[in-house]
């Protein structure tokens, strides 16, 4: 063989054995990238399950808040509703003796009045 052909076989497989390596090197690049991929694809989904739960005990914890506010309000409406219908019921009765008490003043001032008149008239009557 001459030394042209055996130059030309020696490029010929440099060639082939780079091409074979860079093929070796792509296919291992890409199962890298593909390994990543993955992962990523892993932990964003592990993410998201992680974020629903979050969401999902949040949401519950938030209607048992509300529910628990709105059994609050509705009890401390309640509370309210007994104390102002106490103390109406306190005034109405603080009223009541009010009016029992001017009353009975009334009723004694006429009895004075009455007293009165009828010693008037029997001091009349008693001198003729």
């Amino acid at each position: 063989m001459s030394y042209l052909v055996k130059t030309e076989m020696f490029n010929v497989k440099q060639l082939a054995g780079k091409r074979f390596r860079g093929y070796k090197d792509f296919v291992k690049r890409k199962l890298q990238q593909q390994d990543i991929e993955q992962k990523r694809r892993n932990k964003q989904k592990h993410d998201a399950i992680v974020l629903n739960k979050q969401t999902g005990a949040m949401r519950k914890r938030l209607i048992t808040d509300t529910k628990v506010n709105r059994q609050e309000n509705s009890y401390n409406r309640h509370i309210e509703f007994v104390e102002k219908k106490k103390q109406q019921d306190q005034n109405a009765l603080l009223e009541l003796k009010e009016q029992e008490r001017l009353l009975i003043e009334s009723i004694e001032k006429e009895q004075e009045e009455h007293q009165n008149a009828l010693r008037d008239m029997s001091s009349v009557l008693g001198h003729y």
